[in-house]
């Protein structure tokens, strides 16, 4: 019994051990060094190459995790990216990695190799960084989907830096091609082909080299496609068996081609209608068996398949790939019953000078001669010669590149020889549209330009003998020398109307496609045009060209040619684009010769380009005491659309010097220098380039310090207020300079003013008149500039005038109300001008006493007044309603006195009309007393006391208002 609980507790105890072995983590691990081997510079998204084995690196998990980080700690740290893994056992001397497009513009990064994905995992440094730049050289694909064996044209531009461009395919390990040595910065590789692959989407690395290495990559589709071998030339026999035909598929998806799972669909030769699906006969095939992407089938057999064309089908594990119109199926005719061309094509039935065109015919007799020509209006053009139809009748021939066509339809006609027989027909029609190219002057096709660039417009396909006048680049147009196009409806065109070069216009652009139109007329008088496109991508202009002078801005208001100009930290400058995207504000930022960013200028206006595209921008440099002394530093101006960007041409930026340090006083928004100041005002100053820091601006002419301020990195920004100094009316000359300095001076003007308070009042009312900007010593006239006369209404004497400034009190003369001038002379020259109103008293009185009545109306009681005489109802209620008709009458007479507040003969007017409402009023009101004067008598006299008040008012009014007549009159006399 013992052993056994002894035995059941060794199981027991095995199967918990078994457990707990299971639950023990194993921790992989990783060691030896990895190697970066290729590039020093990477776009986002671009390829990275390392050796993992030359350094002896070995991990015991089965995958290998890669991120990058900004340390080289041999662990994975916080905010370490993973990117990209590769299984241990494929780990070899060229592994090929892709960064993320996201990853961000750092100068240094490391890539850091471990087996397992977590953060403080060990991991294992690359020797080498990386640096992912803000800006690199721009790579593009054209085409950017083909098929196997295509050769895309790969190009570079603004790989200045660079001598060579090399060309892989997925991985840098692979079959590369190399380019002719970059010029200019450009760059093109047309060797390059594409190898056999899976249908997908492929990167295709470009490794630039000089020393360093940049690399980046564009990405080309694979398309499925086929090739056929036919039993003919074009076509297999209509409904004939046993017919075999071989396929060579390229592109194709990874998978299964089913056993006789291909299918033929022949369709009517004419319309493209469905006539029949036909089954095939073939083995089953693996797609990418021998090589990626391929296959082929060695004869597969068809059935007898009716006459028309034929389109192929071919599933790849339920992915059915289509294939239109690849073989024809004829039936050939017996020379003896030739009677006539029945079927044939001409596809496409319309197109430009450069377009290809097919003609296709079936059921032809065999081994028959085909010729076709172009008949126009006047001309015939022999388009096919001498072309032999296969053995089946049929025959396909593509005229490519179609040239030395005028403008027109023309009608196919068909001529088809078999032996002494020939039989001739109409086809169809073929459209020669008009076209034409902007070219750069050497023959070269222009799909992209500036602003100001030399162009030719080179057209043909357009009717014969047009004339062509007129060209349009987005909406600008431009007048050209009339070209006429001949014969051959061709036209070659580089000088405007004026007989000037034909230049791209002032148009918005910023990367953007713009539409450049020509129009003419033809020999009907008709109008004809084409269209085209290219791209305008803006530029700076870096000097001084025609109305434009960008450059740096100088203490004395000029602007000096970047080239020539001492250039400061701080230094404001005017910026000149053209071809920028209209209405788009732009940044401006600096860069060093390394393309690194230094810092963004500061714009102080003009940051939208106007609807021409054109940009002229002020803006201040960054300070930064790194920017002192930098040679070769340049503008970058973007927009927030990414092709809305230009460069300038690199400058250098001066060290700090007091002698040629810049003072710049009154700068403005849009850069000009406001020097012409008044006393009091606030002027903005600045300085640019000093050594020293701290520093004393000092006026020259009157020896006053104005403010000490302190110059960081060589820069300060300060506002001075204009002290109480003389001045002239042709502006008193002041200097400005920094004291104890080298520096050169500047100069301001101070001018005369003068200001009234109050402004306005009424006749005999005080003013004061204070001038600053006079002459010490000078009289001061104050004259008055009346309707009909002048009047000097007081002297200043000289003596009191001090720095140019005065005071004095004066009295408001006798005036009709209006605006009058106040001058301010000094020997009977007139030095300042400011205006004073005169209000009018008549407006002013009549309104006073009218408010005065209202006032004392309004304040009676005549609910009391009810209450008091109700007993004598009928007596106290006519009392009441010719009362408050007196009130009524004198609400009248204000309303009327407002509305003559507009002018003084309405004024009078309206005073009239107060006149006549008041003696209504009176009458009204007297009335109303003799009502009252009854009431009293039966109710102990109380409303003839409240009415004998109203009519005492009334009164009041009335002859305050004759009154006030009076005084208008005598102020208008």
């Amino acid at each position: 019994m013992e052993n056994r609980k002894i035995l059941a507790l060794g199981i027991v105890l095995l199967f918990a051990f078994s457990i707990l072995g299971v639950a023990l983590p194993v921790y992989a691990t990783v060691s030896g060094s990895i190697d970066l081997v290729r590039p020093t510079l990477v776009a986002p998204g671009g390829p990275i190459e390392l050796d993992c084995l030359s350094g002896g690196f070995s991990a015991t998990g089965g995958t290998v995790y890669f991120y990058y980080s900004k340390n080289d700690d041999p662990e994975i740290s916080d905010g370490d990216v993973y990117f990209a893994s590769v299984k241990t056992a494929d780990l070899d001397d060229s592994v090929t990695v892709f960064l993320p497009s996201t990853i961000d513009v750092y100068d240094e990064y490391y890539i850091k190799a471990t087996d397992l994905k977590r953060v403080e995992a060990t991991a294992v440094v690359a020797d080498d960084s990386f640096e992912v730049p803000e800006t690199y050289p721009e790579i593009s694909i054209d085409p950017s989907s083909g098929n196997v064996g295509d050769y895309p044209e790969i190009s570079g531009e603004d790989a200045d830096d660079y001598v060579t461009a090399y060309v892989f395919w997925k991985t840098y390990d692979s079959a590369y091609t190399e380019s002719e040595t970059i010029v200019g910065g450009e760059f093109t590789e047309e060797d390059f082909e594409i190898p056999n692959a899976f249908e997908g989407t492929y990167k295709i690395i470009v490794l630039l080299e000089d020393g360093d290495t940049f690399a980046t990559y564009v990405e080309f589709s694979v398309e499925p496609a086929i090739e056929l071998t036919l039993p003919a030339t074009y076509s297999i026999e209509a409904d004939e068996l046993d017919q075999y035909i071989d396929v060579v598929g390229t592109g194709f998806p990874e998978g299964t081609i089913a056993e006789d799972s291909i299918t033929v669909v022949v369709k009517n030769f004419k319309t493209g209608a469905t006539i029949e699906t036909y089954e095939s006969l073939h083995g089953e095939v693996e797609v990418g068996e021998t090589d990626d992407g391929y296959f082929e089938i060695i004869d597969l057999e068809l059935d007898a398949l009716e006459a028309g064309v034929a389109t192929l089908r071919i599933p790849v594990d339920g992915s059915t790939k289509t294939f239109e119109d690849v073989f024809y199926v004829s039936s050939p005719t017996a020379e003896a019953d030739f009677t006539a061309i029945t079927h044939y094509k001409v596809s496409p039935t319309e197109g430009y000078i450069g377009d290809d065109v097919t003609f296709a015919f079936i059921n032809l007799p065999a081994l028959a001669t085909v010729d076709i020509d172009f008949v126009g209006e006047t001309v015939t053009h022999d388009v096919v010669t001498g072309e032999l139809s296969d053995d089946y009748g049929a025959l396909e021939y593509t005229w490519e590149d179609i040239s030395d066509l005028p403008g027109e339809t023309y009608t196919v006609r068909a001529f088809v020889t078999i032996g002494a027989t020939t039989r001739e027909k109409n086809i169809g029609t073929y459209t020669v549209k008009p076209s034409f190219e902007v070219q750069d002057g050497t023959g070269d096709e222009l799909t992209e330009g500036s602003v100001g660039d030399e162009v030719v417009l080179v057209g043909n396909g357009f009717p014969a003998d047009a004339t062509i006048s007129t060209a349009y680049f987005g909406t600008e147009e431009v007048g050209l020398t009339e070209a006429d196009t001949g014969a051959t409806g061709t036209f070659e065109i580089d000088l405007d109307e004026n007989g000037d070069p034909l230049v791209i216009p002032h148009i918005s652009g910023g990367g953007k496609s713009v539409t450049v139109k020509v129009e003419g007329e033809d020999p009907d008088g008709e109008t004809v045009t084409a269209e085209t496109s290219i791209i305008i991508n803006p530029i700076l202009v870096m000097a001084e060209t025609g109305d434009w002078d960008p450059g740096v801005l100088e203490p004395d208001g000029s602007w000096t040619d970047y080239d020539d100009a001492d250039i400061f930290p701080g230094n404001p400058i005017c910026i000149v684009g053209w071809g920028f995207l209209a209405g788009e504000a732009v940044t401006v930022k600096l860069y060093d010769e390394d393309d690194k960013l230094i810092g963004s200028a500061t714009i102080l206006s003009g940051e939208k380009a106007d609807s021409d595209g054109d940009l002229e921008l002020i803006a201040q440099l960054p300070v930064f005491k790194a920017l002192s002394g930098k040679d070769n530093v340049y503008l970058t101006v973007a927009g927030a659309t990414s092709t809305n960007k230009a460069d300038s041409e690199a400058f250098d930026i001066a060290a700090p010097d007091d002698v040629f340090a810049k003072l710049f006083f009154g700068l403005e928004a849009d850069g000009d220098l406001d020097t012409d100041v008044y006393v009091g005002d606030n002027v903005k100053v600045i300085g640019c380039g000093f050594e020293t820091k701290s520093l004393t601006l000092h006026e020259v002419v009157t020896g006053a310090d104005l403010k000490s301020v302190s110059a960081t990195n060589g820069y300060f920004e300060t506002n001075l207020t204009i002290p109480e100094m003389e001045g002239d009316p042709d502006g008193e000359e002041y200097e400005l300079e920094v004291e104890g300095l080298a520096t050169g001076s500047v100069y301001f003007y101070v001018y005369p003013l003068i200001s009234i308070t109050p402004a306005s009042g009424f006749p005999g009312d005080s003013f004061t008149v204070k001038g600053t900007g006079f002459s010490d010593g000078d009289d001061v006239d104050i004259v008055w500039v009346g309707v009909a006369e002048e009047e000097v209404l007081d002297t200043v004497d000289g003596d009191d005038v001090e720095d140019g400034s005065f005071s004095i009190t004066l009295e408001v003369p006798t005036a009709v109300a209006m605006a009058y001038k106040i001058r301010a002379e000094v020997g009977g020259d007139v030095w300042e001008t400011a205006s004073f109103t005169v209000l009018d008293i008549f407006d002013f009185q009549l309104n006073k006493t009218l408010n005065e009545i209202l006032a004392k109306i309004a304040g009676l009681n005549t609910s009391e007044l009810i209450l008091t005489i109700s007993s004598l109802k009928t007596g106290v209620d006519n009392a009441l309603a010719q009362a408050q008709s007196a009130k009524a009458a004198a609400d009248a007479a204000k309303t009327a006195a407002d509305s003559a507040k507009s002018t003084a003969d309405a004024a009078k007017a309206a005073a009239d009309s107060a006149k006549s409402a008041a003696d209504g009023a009176k009458t009204a009101a007297d009335s109303a007393k003799s009502s009252a004067d009854s009431a009293k008598a039966a109710a102990d006299g109380l409303a003839g006391l409240v009415y004998a008040a109203i009519g005492a008012s009334v009164i009041a009014a009335i002859a305050a208002i004759f009154a006030v007549i009076q005084l208008q009159r005598k102020v208008a006399g």
